[in-house]
């Protein structure tokens, strides 16, 4: 061959091989490129695309013989899988990259130990921890090898072993790997570079959870919401797991309501950012049924739990704890509504599952043991339900210790037991038992010991042990007579304990839960202490006996005013008040358009709106709860004022009452009602046997609505002889009751118990209560007597709305000052007729027509002394909450023109006296411990010191001169009891035969302070200048006609 020929040969070659060389670049670029878009698309969660580019880059990189990339493209598609769920098809993609790494790649790469973690994350996903293990540690061993140790990889793997030991209930374990992830992280994080401190931090925190120790994990769950955001932003996946873990949380400590609301809170990042079908949804639905579980609403509870069963069958078949875990609470709900065969047939179910998976002694088997002895103690088996009992307290102290908050649990479940089966003693040591577990400290064996204040893990799991104790002690007592001494220093203890549980809690609607347990503690103490005073005479044991009632009386209400004095004494700058004010606003607003929502028809607009405006409720919530805190810290007389629990004392009492006046409190229990009466000079306690109060209460109301005079006059003479003249009120020289209702007695008017057996036909002469005595009503003796100091003093104005939708010539709509209105002369519809009425006696501003309108009364609610509303009302006795008070309706108006209760409880309203002439405002829902939640409780608990309310609907031919008797009454310096009571005297009176019936004049009733106040009006200052100045005038004139007269004689 020519040397010509050759060098040809070699040109073309060089050629073909240059040009090969830049396909494969041009391929591998292409490969590249497609492998970056996966990864984008992996972390925007669109897995379908994801895998589809990986799948082209790996196929590029395979062609050209680049493995190590091809491996890579092959984790990253077992990535996606994984989310997606599938894994067996991780498995089979991380064992081909694994084989590619050991036939193509140099031993124990990277790309090895990536695709041992995604096994080991599919193992510990299939309940397999051990196998897991295993393959998490071959991996370690890899990079270890080939990463210093602050690398991520590192702290990423520690990280995942220790969720395997947690989950094997390997505590120390799963803390010594989650302690070194956490250095690694906190480094990196602090280094400003790439980290996962949230998920370690939430590892942790679930860690506590796992193991009872909820306090601590509570500010670890925080953390992780605060890295995430900082992170990611609100509107992600994660943020979203993170409220979830947030609130199982607070549900494991009782705050159910708050729980909810973070399920919720989930739930809505959710719905905007995923598609329905993702296991998120599931847990957000389960966490959702539960605390509707935990709220008695089952039905709502099964809807959420069957959309998460959905979910999770989907994913992981019917061999799964989490789909176990859903069965097992189907289970327990059906239970609960007493679907017993249903129920079993759910949790045999699970059972099998979580034995088949985990064995039985695993400390998750916890859950399915507690489950089974609740369906055999609702049946009644309790021999069967005690096993189940044991079974848990020997997985609970092996698997965490005595010391320990579920140890706890399980011995009370197993006391409550011994209880039911009158196994006194046995059940009087087993709750002793779960004391020991339930305190971190105390250690004493004998049953007549009790912990210190402080020492619990979680305060409402101690005050379980301890209450279910003094239980059982008083049912031994016949056994023991020490035994009702020991049980009354249990309660006593339960006492304290219940202070500190209502100060740790932060939602008012836990603070409510809370009050059921309570109701019952103080029910026994009060019992208890009264059983101990008419045994000894000792006085000490009558006090307390009081002091307990008034423990369980509106104590959420005594709170609230007790932070509004906090926070007007204790210093606070005025840019911190300006801030929880500028919150407290906007809390108010969103609650009110979060209301309006709802009460609309389910749309998909509305929907959005619902979850757009309890997002917006939920933020400010934290953001109020947030400022408080800082101002606890930094203004300690702020915290001190706010947490004040003490209680007024009798002698208090008896100093500030006057000599004609007698404070009553009610306090009701299941057996009958004792009433605990001080005057000036005396202080006793009265056991009332009352037969059918509650059906008495209701037919005596009916007889008042119907007018049906003959009914009212005898269940009216029957009730006097029931509650007040055992009391031998009438030998004293009292005129002034100041009653404190408890139960039923909240819907009775007392002024219109009849204190004869009368034959009387006609209602004017029936011989009412009212006749004889001066009556007012009060939350309890503490707020009364802290409320009762207003400055007499002091001028008030009036801020007056009405709501007609009747038109008039005059006035139509606007604001006019009540001095202006007084000079009308034309005949004005409904409220405004009532309006004018008072406008005679008191000075103020007028809203009405189109002005009449919310957001003018949220504009100037707080400045004045009185505020009168004469509007409609509507009463919800299920939602005490959306209770509201109807307003004119504009529509071009940010508000909806509709008050509702929650919103009045985020105002302030500080006024001497509101009254509230709209139907039923002083009617509503009795909460145990906490009495009536009315319209009237909403204002206040804005801060309003006295209101005039009504029990039922009221009439607009009546009301008008009702109110203008008792403001009159008010303007000659009558206090407002006796204003009131006068004003129906007054009435009564002169009206005509047509209207004497109690129903027209006997619905108004004062609550709260009753102290006389000074109304402004603009004609009494004419009359005092009239009257000051003619006098002067008169003098004046006399002498000029006397030297006018003598000049003349001059």
């Amino acid at each position: 061959m020519s040397k010509t020929i050759k060098v040809i040969l070699v040109v073309i070659l060089v050629f073909i091989n240059m040009t090969l060389s830049s396909q494969t670049i041009s391929d591998t670029i292409k490969a590249h490129q497609y492998f970056i878009k996966g990864d984008s698309l992996l972390k925007q969660r669109a897995y379908k695309q994801s895998i589809n580019s990986f799948e082209i880059a790996a196929s590029i990189f395979k062609e050209h013989i680049s493995w190590k990339r091809h491996t890579q493209s092959l984790n990253k598609i077992a990535d996606n899988y994984y989310r997606l769920r599938d894994f067996d098809q991780v498995i089979n993609l991380s064992n081909q990259a694994i084989n590619i790494c050991n036939e193509q790649l140099e031993k124990e790469s990277l790309e090895e130990a990536k695709a041992l973690i995604t096994i080991g994350k599919v193992l510990r996903r299939k309940n397999k921890y051990y196998e897991a293990l295993d393959t998490y540690k071959k991996a370690l061993f890899i990079i270890k090898k080939q990463v210093d140790t602050s690398d991520q990889k590192l702290a990423s793997l520690y990280n995942n072993i220790g969720v395997s030991y947690d989950q094997l209930g390997l505590v120390d374990d799963a803390q010594h790997y989650y302690s070194l992830s956490l250095d690694i992280n906190q480094y990196l994080y602090d280094q400003k570079k790439e980290n996962d401190l949230s998920t370690v931090y939430l590892n942790q925190a679930v860690l506590y959870s796992r193991n009872g120790l909820y306090k601590q994990a509570t500010p670890l769950y925080k953390k992780t919401i605060k890295l995430d955001k900082e992170k990611y932003g609100e509107k992600h996946p994660y943020v979203a797991g993170d409220y979830n873990n947030i609130a199982s949380n607070y549900s494991y400590i009782g705050e159910d309501y708050l729980a909810l609301q973070y399920f919720q809170k989930q739930l809505n990042i959710l719905k905007e950012i995923l598609q329905e079908g993702d296991e998120s949804f599931a847990s957000a639905y389960r966490g959702i049924a539960t605390q509707y579980t935990r709220l008695n609403k089952l039905d709502l509870a099964l809807e959420y739990y069957n959309k998460a069963l959905i979910i999770y069958r989907d994913i992981y078949g019917e061999i799964n704890l989490s789909t176990a875990n859903i069965l097992l609470n189907i289970g327990g709900t059906y239970r609960m509504q007493n679907e017993l065969n249903v129920s079993l047939k759910y949790l045999n179910k699970a059972i099998d599952i979580y034995k088949d998976i985990l064995g039985e002694g695993h400390p998750d088997m916890l859950l399915p043991n507690d489950e089974l002895g609740l369906f055999y103690e609702k049946k009644g088996e309790y021999d069967l339900a005690s096993k189940f009992y044991q079974k848990n307290i020997n997985i609970a102290v092996k698997n965490f210790g005595i010391k320990n908050q579920k140890t706890a649990k399980c011995y009370i479940s197993k006391a409550r037991i011994q209880l039911l089966n009158k196994e006194y003693s046995i059940a009087i040591q087993e709750f002793h038992n779960a004391i020991i577990s339930a305190s971190k400290e105390f250690k004493d064996t004998s049953t007549k010991s009790s912990p210190s204040i402080n020492d619990y893990f979680d305060s409402s799991t101690l005050l379980s042990a301890i209450y279910g104790k003094a239980k059982a002690l008083k049912l031994r007592k016949d056994e023991n007579e020490n035994d009702l001494i020991l049980s009354y220093g249990s309660l006593f203890f339960c006492d304290s304990l219940i202070d500190h549980t209502r100060n740790t809690y932060t939602s008012t609607e836990d603070k409510m839960s809370l009050e059921k347990t309570t109701a019952e503690v103080y029910k026994d103490a009060v019992a208890a202490a009264l059983v101990l005073y008419n045994k000894t005479k000792d006085k000490q044991y009558l006090q307390n006996a009081f002091s307990f009632s008034e423990k369980n009386k509106a104590r959420l209400l005594d709170e609230q005013l007790r932070k509004l004095d906090a926070k007007n004494f204790a210093g606070i700058s005025e840019d911190k008040l300006n801030a929880i004010q500028d919150v407290t606003i906007k809390l108010a607003l969103y609650v009110a358009k979060l209301q309006e929502y709802k009460a609309k028809k389910t749309t998909k607009e509305n929907t959005f709106k619902i979850s757009t405006y309890n997002d917006f409720v939920f933020s400010y919530t934290r953001k109020k709860d947030s400022l408080l805190q800082v101002i606890e810290q930094e203004y300690p007389k702020y915290h001190q004022l706010r947490y004040d629990n003490s209680i007024i004392s009798i002698t208090d009492i008896q100093q500030k009452i006057s000599e004609d006046t007698l404070l009553l409190e009610y306090f009701v229990t299941n057996t009958g009602i004792y009433a605990f009466v001080i005057s000036k000079d005396d202080f006793f306690v009265e056991e009332l046997k009352v037969s059918e109060l509650d059906k008495n209460i209701l037919q005596f109301r009916k007889a008042i609505l119907d007018k049906d005079i003959g009914t009212y006059s005898k269940i009216g003479y029957q009730l006097f002889n029931s509650l007040i003249a055992p009391l031998s009120i009438e030998k004293s020289s009292t005129k002034n009751l100041i009653i404190i209702p408890d139960g039923m007695l909240w819907h009775l008017n007392f002024d219109l118990l009849l204190t004869k057996d009368s034959p009387e036909t006609s209602a004017i002469n029936l011989p009412y209560l009212l006749k004889k005595q001066v009556i007012s009503y009060a939350n309890s003796a503490d707020l009364f007597f802290r409320e009762n100091n207003n400055d007499e003093d002091s001028i008030n104005e009036c801020l007056a709305f009405s709501f007609s939708n009747t038109k008039n010539s005059e006035f139509v709509d606007g604001e006019i000052s009540l001095s202006n209105l007084r000079n009308t002369k034309n005949d004005l519809p409904g409220g405004r007729k009532e309006i004018r009425a008072i406008s005679d006696i008191i000075d103020g501003t007028y809203f009405y027509g189109k002005n009449a309108i919310e957001s003018n009364f949220k504009k100037n609610a707080g400045r004045y002394g009185v505020v009168h509303l004469a509007v409609h009302g509507e009463l919800d006795d299920k939602e005490p909450g959306n209770s509201k008070l109807f307003f004119t309706q504009v529509k071009d108006s940010i508000q909806d023109n509709y008050l509702y209760n929650q919103e009045i409880y985020n105002m302030e309203i500080p006024a001497e006296l509101v009254v509230l002439s709209a139907c039923k405002t002083g009617a509503g829902k009795i909460y145990k411990g906490e009495g009536i939640m009315s319209l009237g409780r909403a204002f206040q608990y804005a801060g309003a010191k006295s209101l005039v309310l009504t029990n039922w609907e009221i009439s607009d031919e009546t009301t008008p001169i009702l109110m203008k008797n008792f403001y009159t009454n008010l303007k000659k310096g009558m206090d407002k009891a006796k204003a009131l009571n006068q004003a129906k005297l007054q009435f009564l009176e002169n009206t005509n035969v047509y209207r004497t019936d109690p129903f027209y004049w006997g619905g108004f009733y004062l609550m709260g302070n009753t102290n006389a106040i000074n109304l402004k009006n603009n004609n009494q200052n004419n009359t005092f200048l009239l009257t000051s100045i003619l006098p002067i005038i008169s003098v004046f004139f006399g002498f000029f006609l006397y030297f006018r007269k003598k000049n003349r004689k001059a």
